[in-house]
């Protein structure tokens, strides 16, 4: 549904493509062995640091699973979890975009 050209133009964006890949890992709601191939058909049109980003976050936290740690946890420790994992994707794939950079 999107246009080739504007995922190839967010996805070699290096601070854009990250936040973008986290975002859809977190909707996308697959198991970790699809992951894989979800990622695998984005290598062209994304970076390294956006793949690897989607490849950890969305085995960790999904919006099929926060949503069911909703009425166990409370939900300031919910948005935490969300916030650290999230957070540390995001540096960690940012790392990897600016070393491929350099």
């Amino acid at each position: 549904m999107v246009p080739v050209s504007a995922l190839a133009h967010v996805g070699h964006n290096p601070f854009l493509s990250v936040p973008v890949m986290i975002g859809g890992a977190f909707l996308l709601s697959v198991c970790s062995q699809a992951d894989a191939f979800i990622a695998q058909a984005f290598l062209a049109q994304f970076s390294t640091g956006a793949i690897v980003a989607f490849l950890v976050f969305g085995p960790m936290l999904d919006l099929k699973n926060t949503l069911m740690l909703v009425p166990v946890l409370r939900g300031r420790l919910v948005a935490l979890l969300v916030a650290m994992a999230a957070g540390t994707c995001l540096v960690i794939g940012l790392w990897l975009n600016l070393q491929g950079a350099a």
